[in-house]
């Protein structure tokens, strides 16, 4: 999956913690386990892009879900839109997507 703003990071990290993301980022690559507020103070994220080789994740019109889309694990909060649909198929919204 990658977050684009404004560094690199390395491609072999394994884990995101809310601790290590902030504005500043440009592109990381994320590849297994994502905490659940691990996006709460991206507020300008627009887009999330997951590989498509990602087996634990895929994106949706720019939002994260588990790999076969049944969880949303993020909505995208820096996008402009006024409303949001949940796609069909969704059968839980995790406790922080929309923070």
């Amino acid at each position: 999956m990658r977050m684009r703003k404004k560094k690199n990071l390395d491609e072999r990290i394994d884990a995101v913690s809310s601790y290590i993301l902030d504005t500043s980022s440009d592109e990381r690559d994320f590849n297994k386990a994502i905490e659940e507020k691990a996006f709460s103070s991206c507020r300008n994220l627009v887009s999330i892009i997951v590989d498509e080789n990602n087996t634990a994740y895929e994106d949706i019109d720019g939002n994260l879900y588990t790999k076969g889309g049944k969880e949303l694990l993020q909505y995208s909060n820096g996008k402009k839109e006024t409303e949001f649909v949940v796609p069909d198929g969704v059968t839980k919204v995790g406790a922080y997507a929309f923070y």
